[in-house]
């Protein structure tokens, strides 16, 4: 494993603990700073948006997958997942 997949597993994994204690806020931090050091990994915006929907957030919500969707077609010319799209339109409509 080199050092940059590391670093970004220990990133991650400090952004889940976080997440589990309710500290959203520095979830979010931690979840930005991972997504901006690589191309997208759209298994952690589900944790992202989870953040956002526990602070009532519904614009985050929606800012953080209009992001994911910009860098998934600029990175690799794809959409979404449907999993994640259903996800993101559950948790705005929830709030």
């Amino acid at each position: 494993m080199q050092l940059s997949q590391l670093q970004e597993r220990v990133l991650e994994s400090l952004a889940d603990v976080h997440l589990q204690q309710h500290r959203y806020e520095q979830a979010i931090l931690r979840y930005r700073r991972l997504l901006a050091s690589q191309e997208p990994m759209e298994q952690v915006f589900p944790k992202l948006f989870r953040c956002y929907e526990a602070l009532g957030d519904r614009q985050g919500i929606r800012k953080e997958f209009e992001s994911l969707r910009e860098r998934l077609r600029e990175c690799l010319g794809v959409e979404p997942q449907d999993s994640t799209r259903a996800l993101m339109e559950s948790l705005f409509k929830s709030n």
